[in-house]
């Protein structure tokens, strides 16, 4: 049929972007360093504070980063279930005569 649109997704690329994310999202979860000890030694007290800082508003934002990649995850993995819930629901409604 000319002028015919066809959509074609790749529900394995999707996956595959699921899993990598989660990737992702384990090496920050796993990037926890304790700057105490760098802190402590720190003889100049606003460098000191500093560091303090820097970790203390790193840890809020990486928990912020985890959520959204989780979130991300999960969303490209529902998004190929559906197209291929869509796709098996379309295929058994065309019957053949």
């Amino acid at each position: 049929m000319a002028g015919t649109s066809r959509l074609v997704v790749s529900t394995d690329a999707l996956r595959d972007a699921s899993t990598r994310i989660a990737a992702v999202s384990d090496a920050f979860a796993s990037a926890n360093v304790d700057v105490e000890p760098a802190a402590a030694s720190t003889p100049f007290l606003p460098l000191s504070f500093a560091i303090r800082e820097f970790s203390n508003n790193w840890s809020s934002r990486r928990g912020d980063l985890l959520d959204k990649l989780a979130t991300l995850a999960d969303a490209a993995n529902g998004v190929a279930e559906t197209f291929e819930e869509t796709d098996t629901e379309l295929s058994n409604a065309i019957s053949i005569e």
